[in-house]
C-alpha cells in the first residue's frame, strides 16, 4: 500500500495524468477520464497538500463552479439533477488542486511543456496534411460556415485556443532554456503555429493569438519606457496581409462578413454561425429578464431557450438553437444571481492577487480566456473544460512558482 502511495505522488506519475488529458483532448474521451482519474489518484495521494490548497480562495471558486449547478438543478429538478452536467464539471476543481499539488520543478515544467507542444504539433500537422491533400475543396468549404478538420472531435475553436497556449508555454520555456538549438526549434515552432493559426481561420483562435500578443507588447510598453511600441503597427498589418496571401483565411473572412449581413438585414439562412450566437445571446438576455434571481436551473436552461426560440425564432432549424453562448449567461440564466456572482468573482479575483496581477504569462493567459467566457462555453462539454481547468491551474503555478516551497 505505502509503495502504491509513492507511485501515486510521484513526479512521473502526474506528467501521466497530464499525459493522458492531453491525448485525450485530442482524440478520445475515455483517455480522457484516465487522465482525470490519475489527476484524482495523484490528489488523494497528496493529501496534505492538496487539502490546502483546496482552501485557497480562488481555487474555491472552481468548486463553486461545480458545486452551484449540482445545488441549482437539486432545487428544480429533485434527483434529476444527475442528469445535468454539474458532476462533470467537479473536474473544474479538481485539475488545479491536481496542478498545485504537483508543484513540479523545471525539468517536469519543461518535459510537461514538450508534451504539450508535440500534441499541438500533431494536431496542427494532421489539418495541414488534410488542408494540401484537397485545398480546392477545403477553400471552398470556407465560402461556408465549415474549417479545416481538427482533431478534438472537430472542436476546431479550442484547437485554436490551444494552439495559441502552447505557443505560450514554448516562450516561457525559451526564456528557460539554456541550450541553443531548442531554444531555436522553440522560436520555429513558434512561427509555424503562428502560420497555422491563420490557415485554420479559428476565430476564437486568432482573437487569441493577437490579443495575447497586444497584452505582451503593452507590459513591455509599460515596464521598459514604451520599449516595443513599434510593434503595435503589425498587429494590423500581418493580419492584413495574411487575408490577401491566405485564401482559407480570405474566405473565412468574406464569411463572416456575409454571415453578419445577413443577420443585421434579419434574412435567415441555416448555418450562419455567427447569427447563432447572437440569437443565442438574445435568448439567455431575455430568460434572464424572467429569471434574475433564481434562473431556471442549468437543466432547465435547456427547455426555456428552446421555448424562446418556438416564440421569437420558430423558423430556425433545431441545428441552429444552441443555449446561450456566454458562459457568463449560462450561469446567470441557469443559476440566477448567485449563479453570475460565482463566475464573476472567478473572473475577478485572481486581480486581487498581486503574483498573479504582475505575472507576464498569466496575464497573457488568462484575460484572453477570461474575456471569451462572455462570448463562448468552456464549461459544457468535457474536454474544454478539462483543458481550461488544467490550464488555468497551470499558468496560476507558474505565476506563483518564484518561491522555493509555495503554500497557498
Amino acid at each position: 500500500m505505502v509503495k502504491m502511495a509513492k507511485i501515486f505522488q510521484s513526479p512521473a506519475f502526474g506528467f501521466l495524468a497530464i499525459a493522458c488529458l492531453m491525448v485525450g483532448f485530442l482524440i478520445s474521451k475515455t483517455v480522457s477520464n484516465v487522465g482525470f482519474l490519475f489527476a484524482g489518484l495523484f490528489v488523494i495521494a497528496r493529501a496534505e497538500s492538496a487539502v490546502k490548497w483546496m482552501r485557497h480562495p480562488w481555487l474555491i471558486t472552481f468548486g463553486l463552479l461545480s458545486v452551484w449547478v449540482i445545488l441549482a438543478d437539486m432545487y428544480w429538478n429533485g434527483w434529476g439533477f444527475l442528469q445535468g452536467r454539474g458532476l462533470m464539471k467537479a473536474v473544474l476543481y479538481l485539475l488545479p488542486v491536481f496542478v498545485m499539488s504537483f508543484a513540479p520543478d523545471q525539468k517536469w515544467i519543461n518535459r510537461a511543456h514538450y508534451l504539450i507542444i508535440g500534441c499541438m504539433i500533431w494536431s496542427s500537422l494532421f489539418s495541414l496534411w488534410l488542408y494540401g491533400s484537397s485545398l480546392d475543396q477545403v477553400n471552398l468549404m470556407y465560402k461556408t460556415a465549415k474549417v479545416i478538420r481538427t482533431l478534438a472531435y472537430k472542436d476546431h475553436i479550442r484547437i485554436g485556443w490551444m494552439t495559441v497556449v502552447s505557443m505560450l508555454l514554448a516562450g516561457y520555456t525559451f526564456l528557460h532554456e539554456d541550450n541553443r538549438k531548442v531554444r531555436i526549434a522553440l522560436g520555429l515552432y513558434v512561427l509555424f503555429q503562428f502560420v497555422f493559426l491563420h490557415i485554420l481561420g479559428s476565430k476564437m483562435g486568432l482573437i487569441t493569438l493577437y490579443l495575447s500578443i497586444f497584452i505582451l507588447i503593452t507590459i513591455m510598453a509599460v515596464r521598459h519606457n514604451a520599449r516595443g511600441l513599434w510593434l503595435f503597427p503589425l498587429l494590423i498589418i500581418i493580419p492584413y496581409i495574411a487575408y490577401k496571401t491566405i485564401p482559407s483565411l480570405t474566405e473565412r473572412v468574406n464569411y463572416t462578413i456575409y454571415d453578419f449581413n445577413h443577420y443585421i438585414k434579419g434574412e435567415y439562412k441555416t448555418g450562419l454561425s455567427d447569427a447563432t450566437r447572437i440569437n443565442s445571446i438574445k435568448a439567455g438576455i431575455d430568460i434572464i429578464r424572467q429569471n434574475p434571481w433564481k434562473g431556471t436551473g442549468f437543466i432547465g436552461l435547456d427547455k426555456a431557450t428552446d421555448e424562446w426560440y418556438n416564440k421569437n425564432l420558430p423558423e430556425l432549424a433545431p441545428s441552429d438553437r444552441f443555449i446561450p453562448i456566454s458562459e457568463v449567461l449560462v450561469y446567470w440564466a441557469g443559476g440566477g444571481i448567485i449563479g453570475l456572482l460565482i463566475i464573476l468573482t472567478h473572473i475577478l479575483l485572481p486581480f486581487l492577487y498581486r503574483k498573479l496581477r504582475t505575472s507576464v504569462w498569466f496575464l497573457t493567459y488568462f484575460i484572453p480566456i477570461s474575456l471569451s467566457l462572455w462570448v463562448e462555453t468552456h464549461f459544457e462539454n468535457q474536454l474544454p473544460l478539462s483543458m481550461y481547468g488544467l490550464m488555468t491551474g497551470w499558468f496560476y503555478y507558474l505565476a506563483v512558482r518564484s518561491q522555493a516551497r509555495i503554500n497557498p
